[in-house]
């Protein structure tokens, strides 16, 4: 059981570094992450994804290059699909320990599925006598030239990607995956965040949350993006905006960058995080969904002098005790897109 407020605030003034800890952990991140896949499930939009399963359906043995594979969620619900009977996937992704996770959870729903399953450093292979997965997990950045020339061979026809374009520039990514696809290749990118946190009921101070949660947008907005080196960015050179990463309304953003990279949107909506405790109860993946975004919320918050200590304090002890007493409630606005290269 958590302590009282008052106790709770009193450690939270005792250290900061306990909540950095906790934050950027690698087994607290995978855990995150674990408990991320049952929400994100729960929120896709379900008729662009369905439009996805038939794009995916009409292929003749899709190759799908998945960007920033993480844990591999966008390949699980792949492989958990069973349109085609032959599929080649390639995750990506630079966390080793990360997509190590990714191999680990794979193979075990292969399994689960009744597949024969090799597994090997880069290659997991899997046949149930009716149908064949080949699935690649590459260690590394997508942006490394040396990468790209590797995969520059590969036909593949179609990209994915999940909850990643707001870390990297959507130009040089969507530049990217329009010179891996063929003319008709698809690409579908699910969970966009696009700007709007809400946490209900408001926090007695209402406008100091308003300017916590536009701090933490702010973080989305001012980071460097994955794959561009600190040099390669300047917000003052002509075109320089364009090398940060996607940032806080990527959602939106993505829908006029991918028309500008000449690819057609055949499928868009949103997939809102949407967490209410039912019958006075959430699940224990929402619970630990919910109380590891308070901690990066609260984290990011420590970072901004303007924001009063005092105040933060007590906004993570009430938001914390809110959740242990399920009375707290989430939406989180994001979109997905799917679309086809011209």
């Amino acid at each position: 059981m958590w302590p009282p407020i008052r106790a709770r605030l009193r450690n939270l003034w005792i250290s900061e570094l306990f909540v950095r800890v906790i934050v950027f952990g690698d087994a607290g991140f995978r855990e995150y992450l674990e408990a991320k896949f049952s929400i994100d499930s729960e929120s896709l939009n379900r008729k662009t994804h369905s439009h996805f399963a038939a794009a995916l359906a009409k292929m003749n043995s899709p190759v799908i290059l998945d960007l920033g594979t993480g844990t591999g969620a966008m390949i699980r619900r792949i492989v958990e699909s069973e349109l085609v009977p032959e599929i080649v996937l390639y995750g990506i992704e630079s966390n080793r320990d990360l997509l190590e996770s990714g191999r680990t959870a794979l193979s075990q729903l292969l399994k689960q599925k009744g597949y024969a399953v090799k597994s090997g450093d880069q290659i997991i292979s899997a046949t149930d006598g009716r149908r064949k997965v080949e699935i690649h997990l590459v260690a590394g950045d997508i942006f490394d030239s040396k990468l790209q020339s590797t995969l520059a061979p590969i036909q593949f026809t179609g990209a994915t990607s999940h909850a990643f374009m707001d870390i990297v520039p959507l130009d040089l990514t969507l530049e990217l995956v329009r010179r891996m696809l063929p003319k008709g290749g698809v690409f579908y990118s699910t969970i966009n965040y696009d700007g709007t946190t809400e946490m209900l009921p408001f926090f007695e101070d209402r406008e100091f949350e308003e300017r916590l949660f536009s701090a933490y947008n702010q973080s989305m907005d001012e980071r460097l993006p994955v794959g561009v080196a600190p040099a390669s960015v300047d917000s003052a050179a002509p075109g320089g905006n364009h090398r940060r990463a996607g940032g806080s309304r990527t959602g939106s953003a993505l829908y006029d960058q991918v028309l500008q990279h000449g690819f057609s949107i055949t499928g868009f909506g949103t997939s809102d995080w949407s967490i209410f405790p039912w019958n006075g109860s959430y699940t224990d993946q929402e619970e630990i969904f919910l109380n590891s975004l308070i901690l990066t919320i609260y984290e990011e918050g420590l970072r901004h002098p303007e924001l009063d200590r005092y105040t933060l304090s007590a906004w993570y002890a009430q938001r914390s005790q809110a959740i242990e007493e399920r009375s707290l409630s989430l939406i989180t606005h994001q979109t997905d897109i799917l679309a086809a290269r011209r």
